[in-house]
């Protein structure tokens, strides 16, 4: 049985909750082991890892607004990471 055929309660259930669950956990590792400034910076920058992600692996085409927001999250999670 193939991830399409699965039952969209079972996915959220099975699949999708522990997922969620062992992200939470890593970032609290994280957070208690690392800077919070840096670790922060890093999972405050997601949609623009997210965004280079789909251009790299999905070869995805971006619009310019696309890229606007990516660079702001950079910048803005690079300069969180210098002022916290």
């Amino acid at each position: 049985m193939s991830i399409k055929n699965l039952p969209l309660n079972f996915y959220r259930s099975h699949i999708l909750r522990p997922i969620n669950l062992s992200a939470w956990v890593f970032y609290a590792f994280a957070v208690v082991q690392n800077d919070i400034a840096i670790t922060t910076a890093i999972t405050e920058s997601y949609p623009a890892i997210a965004l280079l992600l789909g251009i790299w692996l999905n070869k995805e085409k971006i619009k310019a607004h696309q890229c606007i927001g990516a660079g702001l999250a950079l910048i803005a999670s690079i300069l969180l990471a210098f002022v916290i």
